[in-house]
């Protein structure tokens, strides 16, 4: 049972970060920081951080997804998450983004920890 619960818990991590990333390459950083209220990263933030990066990024390859690192925060249902972006250019790029996800209630919320290069 418990491995199942991991499984549904990892495959809802990955469609949260799937949906982060989407609107990423979709250079829709409005959108992201109303979703995770701005609380680390404003839109500004996150366009200036994939600018001086200096590429296009897009949807990673679904096999990806086995790169996504997460770890539980102590004291339950919160989730530390580093994940690598890829670009047009390059594929798998250099650049990762940290988010912190956690549980409330039957919701998922996000914050936007960093965008940066690893």
């Amino acid at each position: 049972m418990f491995d199942e619960e991991c499984e549904e818990l990892r495959g809802k991590l990955k469609e949260i970060v799937s949906r982060i990333l989407k609107l990423l390459s979709e250079k829709n950083y409005i959108e992201l920081e109303k979703q995770s209220k701005g609380i680390r990263l404003s839109a500004a933030d996150m366009e200036e951080a994939i600018k001086e990066y200096d590429c296009q990024l897009v949807m990673p390859p679904l096999d990806a997804y086995e790169l996504m690192n997460v770890v539980e925060i102590k004291g339950g249902d919160s989730w530390y998450v580093v994940m690598p972006l890829w670009s047009q250019d390059e594929g798998e790029s250099d650049l990762s983004i940290e988010l912190t996800i956690v549980k409330e209630s039957n919701n998922f919320i996000f914050e936007i920890e960093n965008i940066h290069v690893l």
